[in-house]
């Protein structure tokens, strides 16, 4: 079923995608004063745009690194589609 496995692989990356532009709570960061990690407003942003904390220390990745994980995963779910299809037509 390889077609089943490039239509599959489609689905994954472009909901991967989308998946950056869901507005989520903005995340806050022990460093900016306020020790909470959740919005005081309930502001939403997209997801591409929020941070990502470290779970061990609790701070910040930074924006760099931050977006550079999101889009590694975009990346590989496109590199899923390219190898289906290169298993499918050079069998």
């Amino acid at each position: 079923m390889i077609w089943g496995d490039a239509a599959y692989g489609r689905k994954n990356f472009f909901l991967a995608i989308g998946g950056l532009q869901f507005q989520v709570i903005l995340k806050m960061v022990v460093y900016n004063g306020i020790n909470r990690y959740n919005s005081i407003f309930d502001v939403t942003v997209p997801h591409f745009n929020n941070h990502i904390l470290n779970y061990l220390t609790k701070l910040s990745l930074s924006d760099g690194a931050m977006q550079s994980i999101l889009l590694f995963e975009v990346d590989s779910k496109g590199v899923v589609i390219i190898h289906g299809l290169e298993r499918r037509f050079l069998e």
